[in-house]
């Protein structure tokens, strides 16, 4: 969440390469909230590292759009089409 502040204050340029990961050692279950307002629940998936391919990022004031892949991948691990935490255009609503 602070990356931009982290990369400036060590005056580090562009371009960056952001590389993500999700990691559990047990079986995980996603809840969500669906547009009836009932929280459902997904299979789980097994408890392991799920690497995220690197992308590379040359404006850190556009991450929404560089992690919002990411974050429909691990959305879509779970079943579900994408992550509800962007906006139409890709912008962070963080749901």
């Amino acid at each position: 969440m602070r990356a931009t502040t982290v990369y400036e204050a060590a005056a580090i340029g562009a371009p960056y390469v952001l590389g993500t990961m999700l990691r559990t050692r047990e079986p995980l279950i996603a809840a969500h909230v669906g547009i009836d307002r009932f929280t459902y629940h997904t299979a789980p998936i097994a408890g392991r590292n799920y690497l995220f391919p690197h992308v590379q990022v040359d404006n850190l004031a556009d991450i929404d759009f560089a992690i919002r892949p990411v974050c429909d991948q691990a959305h879509q691990l779970f079943g579900l089409e994408g992550s509800p935490s962007f906006n139409h255009v890709g912008a962070w609503i963080g749901l």
